[in-house]
């Protein structure tokens, strides 16, 4: 990803841009919910849906239909990337740890609606149903006393925790394929 931590800002200038009311990282948790559980056509099919119609002329709407048409599209690099370069959009280290920790129960909630849009069965797959069952609680995380040094570190095992069950649930749903990513 471009630097998932400094796009965060960028991102939610675009949003903002195109009046949608999500945070940058509810619409990466989508995002990545949606590519691991639906076919790539629809994958691009959800993303035009969600920004819908825009004024080409508009030359604000345009620089922000591309910057979210490019988050696509690095997200499906990034997690297709064999170095694991996936990374989970959000605010970056100067937010406060409550802000994050805010950020990342969002980006749970958009991850959990995205997947369960998707065609991804886990009967069969113990390990990648009880992460999402995690997702689903982390999601519900408690914001009161965030602040402190135990829980920064739990904070950061916690992304590392999410960010490689994301890999391995790919991994278990289907590989991601590429994508054009052209949504003009």
């Amino acid at each position: 990803m471009q630097n998932a931590k400094s796009g965060h800002d960028d991102i939610a200038r675009a949003l903002r841009n195109l009046s949608l009311d999500f945070t940058a990282e509810e619409i990466h948790g989508q995002m990545c919910g949606v590519l691991l559980a639906t076919p790539l056509n629809e994958v691009e099919t959800w993303l035009y849906g969600l920004i819908g119609p825009r004024d080409k002329n508009n030359i604000v709407a345009k620089q922000a239909v591309e910057s979210v048409s490019g988050l696509l599209t690095n997200t499906i690099s990034d997690l297709n990337d064999n170095e694991f370069k996936f990374d989970l959009l959000l605010p970056d280290a100067a937010a406060s740890l409550h802000a994050r920790l805010k950020a990342l129960a969002s980006w749970c909630d958009g991850f959990l609606y995205g997947f369960a849009l998707g065609q991804c069965k886990l009967e069969n797959d113990s390990d990648s149903a009880e992460f999402v069952a995690d997702l689903y609680e982390i999601a519900k995380v408690d914001l009161n006393d965030a602040e402190n040094e135990d829980n920064e570190l739990a904070f950061t095992e916690l992304v590392e925790f999410i960010r490689m069950g994301v890999l391995l649930l790919q991994e278990n749903c289907r590989p991601v394929a590429k994508s054009n990513g052209d949504l003009q």
